[in-house]
């Protein structure tokens, strides 16, 4: 995917956007004009009965308020495709004006535009959030061709730059690719991306976002993904996907108005000729109950107000640094009480502390520095810590990793052997076998083949994890489970300082998947799995709604993921499951609303006592009702 491609994009969204503003501005102009009038004919027709100027003032109005209906009507008709709003609207209103019922007619297009443009008013809104996410995408990036020369840029575009290249960015820019700093100090606003309002203090190793903003300090950054493998185009494309994911109530209605249309349609002939054949009815006055019925029954409400219902929520968790890939995710978080989460980065935060030293004939200080120099090559969090817990490290060269198990490096002229007690065993390092049965996380560590002692260190829970799981219980979510990798006395001690009864540790990425399919295949409700990343890609992808904790999501956890929280504020998924439960509420009330006003109003035309200023009410109100009941979701609750 070229950058430039996204810049027609952009540009075609820009345009896209530019020709919606004019039409709204055209459309409210047009509106006001066809008010003023209708206000104007209907004064002249009860003051001076100047009946023929009224009758030409009510078609201008009914003209420049209908046109575009009609329009629509008559090309739906001509693909054959039958019973939208449109063709109810055009075939009630010119009904109307056949049997002499032109201010009707005309009052019935007036309110239905004001309508209309209401909705779009309040959908552009829900927009927003998505057009903030793109505003988020910088298009510029000072590449540094010649790294000695950091001062010489050239400006290009993030697409075309390679992994590995370096990159300048100035105070109040934009960060344009993944990357790692190698100079200079700065905080970075990420509140685009993650919702989060505190700044972030970044300095030299540190890791920076795409689309995060620099506040302070010039940074020089090493890059470390290409554009498109950057969290924020994945998000971007995600949101515009997220639109085309419909939810099982968004399935429900296109249902409905397919049988409920033709439905109407035949109630409406009947009752235009049932009554005038066989009860001496007045034939205008029974097409005219027929036509108010067509006016009274268009599903708007519905079909407006339930898509807009989700596209609010989503939006607005758009807005707190929430990504949700489609709707149907909020109905299936109603319907859950079962959560597996995985402990490291999600529950903890991952930086591992030193929590003992045991040496077996060395001194303490000489097996923690031998240990942290061999392992300062490696990315893993154990080494980190190693490393961090050490102030004076010695050179090291040689180094090779087993992937989970452990490290050799020589250091000092030694070869040097850190990892877990199986490391040990495979290497063949003569050890006690008590040794092999530590609590905890611990770290073996040997010197030119002899065993010289171990260092167990431990993650601790990121602050108000207890609270937040306490408040998960509180919203019905009983069964929370805890996968980890972990060994199990680690994960135990965790659990227990967090409130979490159910743990299952030691696991592989394979054995997550299964005991969420597991528990997918018992259960009656949906099960959700909460991890940070990398490793959990294959449970996310597996479980019925994925969810990826964390700012720093790699693309292929993006990719897996259902929803996506960009930060490691554990606190997010109550406010999550909350608004999928307010979201599905105000659904379920727009459509009890909706179906019983309409049927209070379809059984008074039935009765012949309704005219075409209650149907529009009866249209056009719920519709507004129901969109205004949606528009409660852009408004976050605390």
């Amino acid at each position: 995917m070229s950058h430039h491609h996204d810049h027609n994009d952009e540009d075609e969204l820009e345009e896209e956007e530019s020709e919606e503003e004019e039409n709204h501005t055209l459309s409210i102009i047009r509106n006001a004009v066809a008010a003023v009038i209708m206000i104007t004919a209907l004064i002249l027709e009860h003051t001076l009965s100047l009946d023929t100027v009224c009758m030409v003032l009510f078609l201008a109005v009914y003209i420049i308020t209908g046109y575009s209906v009609i329009w629509g009507a008559l090309k739906r008709t001509l693909k054959l495709s039958f019973f939208d709003e449109q063709q109810l609207m055009t075939i009630a209103t010119v009904g109307a004006i056949i049997i002499g019922s032109i201010e009707e007619a005309a009052a019935v297009m007036l309110l239905y535009s004001i309508g209309e443009l209401l909705e779009d008013y309040i959908t552009d809104r829900s927009n927003d959030s998505v057009k903030e996410l793109l505003a988020s995408i910088p298009n510029t990036a000072h590449l540094i061709p010649d790294i000695d020369n950091p001062h010489e840029t050239v400006d290009t575009e993030p697409d075309e730059i390679g992994i590995g290249s370096y990159i300048a960015v100035r105070p109040g820019e934009k960060i344009p690719l993944d990357g790692t700093v190698i100079n200079g100090e700065s905080t970075l606003d990420t509140s685009a991306i993650t919702g989060e309002s505190l700044p972030v203090s970044v300095s030299p190793s540190s890791t920076v976002t795409a689309g995060t903003i620099n506040n302070d300090g010039l940074l020089i950054i090493h890059t470390d993904k290409l554009f498109k493998d950057s969290s924020i185009s994945k998000i971007m494309e995600m949101a515009k996907e997220s639109a085309k994911h419909k939810s099982n109530t968004e399935r429900f209605i296109t249902r409905f108005a397919r049988i409920y249309t033709p439905a109407v349609l035949v109630l409406a002939l009947l009752l235009a000729v049932i009554p005038p054949l066989f009860f001496n009815g007045e034939w205008p006055k029974w097409i005219y109950q027929a036509l108010s019925l067509l006016v009274i029954s268009c599903p708007c409400a519905l079909v407006i107000s339930i898509p807009l219902g989700y596209f609010c929520s989503i939006g607005t968790c758009s807005r707190n640094g929430i990504l949700i890939k489609g709707s149907q995710y909020l109905d299936a978080l109603v319907k859950t009480d079962r959560m597996f989460v995985d402990k490291t980065g999600t529950l903890t935060n991952g930086q591992f502390k030193v929590v003992s030293i045991v040496p077996f004939g060395i001194e303490e200080d000489e097996l923690l520095r031998l240990a942290a120099s061999a392992e300062q090559s490696s990315n893993h969090p154990l080494a980190k810590g190693l490393v961090a817990a050490c102030n004076s490290l010695l050179p090291s060269s040689d180094f090779t990793e087993a992937a989970g198990k452990g490290i050799v490096a020589k250091v000092d002229g030694h070869t040097i052997i850190v990892g877990s007690d199986k490391h040990i065993h495979e290497k063949e390092i003569p050890h006690n076998e008590r040794l092999c049965l530590i609590d905890g996380t611990a770290l073996h560590v040997a010197v030119d083949g002899i065993y010289k002692g171990y260092i167990t260190l431990s993650d601790s829970p990121y602050p108000g994890t207890r609270k937040h799981i306490r408040e998960l219980k509180d919203l019905g979510i009983n069964n929370i489970t805890m996968l980890t990798g972990d060994n199990h006395v680690s994960a135990k001690l965790i659990a227990n300082q967090i409130g979490i009864k159910d743990v299952r540790s030691e696991l592989l990425p394979e054995e997550k998947v299964a005991i969420v399919k597991q528990a997918e295949s018992e259960d009656q409700g949906k099960v959700f799995f909460v991890g940070d990343g990398i490793n959990d890609v294959p449970v996310i992808a597996a479980s019925d709604v994925g969810i990826a904790m964390g700012g720093t999501a790699s693309a292929a956890t993006i990719e897996a993921a259902d929803i996506i929280i960009n930060s490691s504020d554990i606190s997010k998924l109550s406010e999550l499951i909350r608004t999928a439960r307010r979201t599905n509420t105000i659904v379920k009330e727009n459509i009890v609303a909706a179906l019983g006003i309409k049927a209070v109003f379809i059984v008074l035309a039935t009765l012949g006592m309704t005219n075409m200023w209650l149907a529009v009410f009866a249209d056009m109100g719920v519709t507004i009702l129901a969109v205004l009941n949606s528009t409660r979701l852009l408004i976050k609750k605390h």
